[in-house]
């Protein structure tokens, strides 16, 4: 990875904040697990001021994040993996950590958040000094990351709607539930479940 990449005058990194809306020590977490996952799978991330080519322009590269904090923001912009295409997905665990399946080199990686925020003397560093730290300390010190058996979601699916039966609108067809043979939308349907 270029040393470029971890200066916080970077362009990619600027780019990464005008995307987030500001600059913080959740999205510089991001910011390098997306960096480090690239480099770990061999591809080369690219985005300047004046372009922004992304690394997967459909599904070549699938994040799985076990956060929906800000650190997700620059997987999109610096990896070009996105809820709407289908390749973020959210496996919501609480932990700071993502697995990335590169398809066409089938090799996938984990990168696991487990930075010290503590400073030499045990005080906790401000949010200021994290976000630089964060931004520049070598990823042995921030993060971990390993390899992992490639076993990827599937593609996106692109499923039919359903009307529910109450409300009347159209839902995919993966999130509706039948109830006496009629069809409701996840919020619509009755619950006459006796299970604790």
């Amino acid at each position: 990875m270029s040393l470029n990449f971890l200066s916080p005058d970077s362009s990619a990194w600027q780019n990464t904040v005008r995307f987030h809306g500001h600059a913080c020590p959740g999205l510089a977490i991001g910011y390098r697990m997306a960096l480090s996952a690239s480099a770990a799978l061999g591809l080369e991330v690219s985005l300047h001021e004046d372009s922004c080519r992304t690394i997967s322009p459909d599904e070549e590269l699938v994040c799985v994040a076990e956060t929906d904090a800000c650190c997700v923001d620059a997987v999109q912009i610096l990896l070009g993996c996105t809820l709407g295409k289908g390749n973020l997905l959210l496996k919501l665990r609480g932990k700071t950590a993502m697995t990335f399946y590169h398809r066409p080199s089938q090799a996938a990686f984990r990168t696991l958040w487990q930075a010290d925020v503590h400073t030499p003397d045990g005080r906790e560093m401000s949010r200021d000094e994290k976000l630089l730290h964060f931004l520049t300390a070598p990823e042995e010190r921030l993060l971990r990351v390993y390899a992992v058996p490639f076993d990827p979601p599937s593609r996106a699916l692109i499923s039919r709607s359903l009307i529910c039966a109450k409300c009347g609108e159209l839902t995919a067809e993966y999130a509706v539930r039948l109830h006496d043979g009629q069809v409701f939308c996840l919020d619509c349907r009755p619950d006459h479940s006796r299970i604790l």
